[in-house]
């Protein structure tokens, strides 16, 4: 029988891989890929995906209108509760001219058009960003901080979009959670 977090660690692939389905094949059918926020949750040991679109529209105003759409997919969070979330999107970005160790690294001369992944966990993230040509999505862009995990820098806090998802929904969290709620009263 596998452990708790066997199965979370299976389920957390299986959404990564779903998640990128979803981006890649959406943009290569429609020629674009709009924000779009999705997730995870676990309700009675059993794994669910969710999906916010229409966000890019209440995104593309102004900065006040981005706080809110920040605030409310927090606040989204705290009530749907999912163990791991992801914002996805169509950019452009600027292809690195030397070795890439963090994203403030991607400076160069040469705009191109790509699709990205920035998931998070209630205390990791990771990306993954994809180039996009003549429609069609390639490889993933060969940067040191793609699809890796790594600790959330809460210095990004303030940052757009950093630190959607603050708390440890994960099944194994809760079942102790409840635990202790049972052993304290």
């Amino acid at each position: 029988m596998k452990t708790i977090q066997e199965m979370y660690k299976k389920e957390l692939e299986g959404f990564i891989n779903d998640c990128i389905d979803i981006v890649t094949k959406t943009y290569e059918e429609f020629g674009e890929f709009p924000l779009t926020a999705m997730g995870m949750i676990c309700e009675g040991g059993e794994y669910k995906t969710f999906v916010l679109n229409g966000i890019d529209r209440l995104n593309e105003q102004s900065d006040d209108d981005n706080d809110i759409v920040i605030d409310a997919i927090k606040s989204f969070n705290q009530e749907i509760k999912p163990v791991v979330f992801v914002i996805a999107s169509e950019a452009e970005m600027y292809l690195p001219k030397k070795e890439i160790k963090t994203v403030e690294d991607l400076e160069g001369e040469d705009k191109t058009r790509v699709l990205s992944l920035k998931f998070e966990t209630y205390d990791q993230e990771m990306m993954l960003v994809y180039k996009v040509e003549d429609n069609k999505v390639k490889e993933p862009i060969d940067l040191s901080f793609n699809k890796v995990w790594r600790n959330k820098d809460e210095s990004k806090a303030g940052g757009r979009f950093n630190n959607l998802l603050n708390e440890n929904y994960s099944e194994l969290a809760s079942l102790l959670k409840e635990q202790l709620d049972h052993d304290l009263n």
